[in-house]
């Protein structure tokens, strides 16, 4: 850990800033007094957001700005995959969790026999990309062939669809199903979960999610007034040009529309608007949350 910091340090110095802005994940948070103390030794102030960060599109550049910050540091992700227009430049520092080696072959070793199928390819989040090479090499000892994708995001998994056709099968390997469920495949998808040291088939959770946006799907259907959630989150704000093709979409099926604005999008801040449903044009997450009414994603409006 005071490898890492050290190495933060050393990044943030060389890119000349006086004083920055931190943003940390909040696996990371507990780390934050340390951080800001190193910082301050190589001459550089420190002030740490609060706020929860839910990934490289999670950036808190205004209020940076608003603090006279001269870079936001953006630890635990690396840069988005799409471009973002911030108000100050933001240096990205992913802070790899590393599995030792002996650690991902026991696993394997032990698990891997629930993967019917020869060819794995292999995908991961950001934090665990250094295993995706440990966890090749004890696959192949085991006789399988496997084919390493590399990241993926909730709302992007180009990583997994350029390998789709060369592998039977995808592993995910961390922990939580979002980043699994995300990838569009016909093929079978397992998770290799670091927390409970074990492979499980998503066959099952995959059906459940998509009955369940099935479900969502055909209740908005019966909507007649439709809330557009905008997030302003940098790399979820949706443009101009997109909302209003939603309203635009939405007129021509004789609904109305209105614009809500949030920063985080949640059930909770909905409860006094008078609309019949939700169109999502943030996070696809956003949906799992809790709301009274129903909610699709953006790339659901042609199913309306």
């Amino acid at each position: 850990m005071e490898e890492m910091i050290n190495k933060l340090v050393r990044a943030v110095v060389q890119n000349g800033a006086k004083k920055i802005f931190l943003q940390l994940p909040e696996g990371l948070k507990i780390r934050t007094a340390e951080i800001a103390e190193a910082l301050d030794k190589a001459g550089v102030q420190c002030i740490a957001s609060a706020e929860p960060c839910y990934g490289a599109c999670d950036l808190r550049d205004k209020e940076a700005e608003m603090l006279g910050c001269d870079l936001l540091v953006h630890v635990g992700h690396n840069k988005f995959y799409k471009d973002i227009k911030t108000c100050l430049p933001v240096f990205y520092f992913p802070w790899p969790f590393v599995v030792k080696k002996d650690v991902m072959k026991e696993i394997l070793e032990k698990e891997a026999k629930k993967i019917k199928e020869h060819r794995v390819g292999l995908v991961t989040t950001v934090q665990h990309l250094f295993s995706l090479e440990d966890a090749a090499d004890t696959l192949k000892g085991l006789g399988k062939e496997p084919v390493i994708g590399g990241q993926i995001l909730g709302c992007w998994t180009q990583n997994a669809k350029n390998i789709d056709e060369q592998v039977d099968c995808f592993l995910f390997i961390g922990s939580g199903v979002f980043h699994p469920l995300a990838i569009k495949t016909k093929k079978s998808v397992y998770m290799l979960d670091l927390e409970k040291h074990e492979i499980t088939d998503l066959t099952q959770e995959r059906l459940s999610a998509e009955k369940k946006r099935m479900a969502r799907i055909e209740k908005a259907k019966q909507a007649g007034t439709f809330g557009i959630l905008v997030s302003t989150k940098p790399g979820q704000l949706a443009s101009e040009d997109a909302i209003e093709k939603i309203k635009k979409l939405l007129k021509s099926k004789n609904k109305k529309s209105l614009v809500i604005e949030m920063n985080n999008i949640t059930g909770e801040k909905l409860l006094g608007i008078r609309v019949d449903a939700f169109i999502n044009t943030a996070c696809p997450r956003v949906v799992e949350n809790i709301f009274e009414k129903p909610v699709i994603n953006i790339g659901e409006l042609n199913m309306l």
